[in-house]
Order: C-alpha cells, then sequence, then structure tokens
C-alpha cells in the first residue's frame, strides 16, 4: 500500500473540487437548456454550496496534515468538519433569503455537486 505525502494530498484534494465546479457548471447549463436563466442560477449556487465549504473544509484539514500528531489532526479534522457545516448553513440561509429561487435547481445543483464526491476514489488512489 502506497503512501500518499501531504502535497498529493492537496494535489487531490484540488483535483477533486475541481472536478465538483465542473459538474456545478454542467448542471448550470442543463438547467438553463431544459428551464430558464433563473434555473441556471440557482443550479450553480446550489453547486458553489457544496463547493465552497468541502474546499474550506480541505484548507483547514490540510495545512497540518503532515506534522504526524494524531491529537493534532483529529482536532483540525474536528474543526474543519464543524466550519464545513455552519458555513454550508449560512450560505443556505443567505440563498435562501433572497429573492425566490428554484428550490429544485438549486438543491439538484447542491447534491450533484455532492455526489461527485463519490469520485474521490479516482483522486485518492492508493
Amino acid at each position: 500500500m502506497q503512501v500518499l505525502t501531504a502535497k498529493q494530498l492537496r494535489l487531490a484534494t484540488y483535483q477533486l473540487a475541481l472536478g465538483q465546479l465542473c459538474v456545478a457548471v454542467c448542471c448550470a447549463i442543463v438547467c438553463y437548456i431544459i428551464l430558464d436563466v433563473a434555473a441556471a442560477k440557482a443550479a450553480m449556487k446550489g453547486g458553489l454550496i457544496a463547493l465552497i465549504p468541502n474546499l474550506l473544509f480541505a484548507l483547514i484539514f490540510f495545512r497540518t496534515s503532515g506534522s504526524g500528531n494524531a491529537d493534532e489532526m483529529l482536532a483540525q479534522l474536528r474543526k474543519a468538519n464543524n466550519v464545513k457545516l455552519l458555513l454550508t448553513i449560512v450560505l443556505f440561509s443567505v440563498v435562501l433569503s433572497q429573492q425566490p429561487a428554484h428550490i429544485g435547481a438549486l438543491f439538484t445543483g447542491f447534491l450533484f455537486t455532492l455526489l461527485a464526491q463519490l469520485s474521490a476514489t479516482v483522486f485518492f488512489k492508493h
């Protein structure tokens, strides 16, 4: 089993985030073709609501991933997870408090972008 370095893990994380961005853009394009511009914007916002907290999670967690101290890494993991959850709640609150949006497109963009994480096994090869 190959052990990945911190630099390799960060690179794989950024590749995953780029893949999630591509999924969000594709979802917005499909909503634009099928529905309208407002639905495309809502789908893109939903995708960004999934992407931004995930990217922030990675930045917080991988800041000290090379230290080797298990307690410090666990603390960073908890901190990153809490920030991710709170940021997701705040972003949803901001978007849903704005003018009426296509709720279906918003959650479709969010879910498809979130499901793109399942492709992580492609980026994190062991």
